[in-house]
């Protein structure tokens, strides 16, 4: 299913293995993909193992036991899949867990890891996010890598989006798309490429 998504994949067969494999990465892993359940390490030792190695590592768990992921409430339900699963289902996770750029975010200002999302900006190449640390109220910025453009979740909270609007601007027909988060009810615009109302 990875490989057909054009994914390269790097495979263990358990969780010593997948150790050192990693070790062997000259540039790590964007994502580990592991099973909750599994014979000695199970996936949430190896996440944390693998964790000191390569931090900000992001990790998509699969069970096909949704108990074991109430027992680890410290799991994002966006990062969770149960089984059974399509190569759809797949792709979309995959897609939203890497481009969840506030991942391990935590406030400067507070020390707090909440926030809520108000406005992502996307051109294609980069996003911009507009959000606010919810336990303190500072307003941050964050610049990260664009979203795929076919993925229509919100950068946030991974949550749906609906249309919201879209408008066109300069003489080459460039246009511009909203979208507003079904969840957390952020705004996110796409522009096209050199699109002249793009407010950065």
């Amino acid at each position: 299913m990875l490989l057909n998504e054009g994914l390269r994949v790097v495979e263990a067969s358990d969780g010593p293995e997948a150790l050192e494999l990693v070790r062997q990465e000259p540039h790590g892993v964007d994502l580990l993909l592991t099973d909750i359940e599994m014979p000695g390490m199970n996936g949430l030792a190896l996440s944390t193992a693998l964790g000191r190695q390569q931090h900000h590592l992001k990790t998509l768990y699969i069970s096909g036991f949704p108990e074991l992921i109430a027992e680890a409430d410290h799991i994002p339900a966006n990062f969770f899949l149960q089984k059974p699963f399509t190569s759809a289902d797949l792709a979309k996770k995959i897609r939203a867990a890497i481009n969840t750029p506030l991942r391990h975010w935590q406030c400067p200002d507070c020390g707090g890891r909440q926030y809520q999302g108000v406005a992502a900006e996307n051109d294609g190449h980069s996003q911009t996010l507009l959000f606010t640390c919810t336990d303190c109220g500072a307003d941050h910025f964050r610049v990260a890598e664009a979203m795929y453009a076919d993925d229509a979740k919100c950068p946030f909270c991974c949550g749906p989006t609906v249309p919201a609007g879209y408008g066109f601007a300069g003489p080459k027909g460039q246009f511009y798309l909203g979208h507003r988060c079904y969840n957390c009810e952020a705004t996110i615009t796409e522009h096209s490429p050199n699109c002249p109302a793009i407010p950065w």
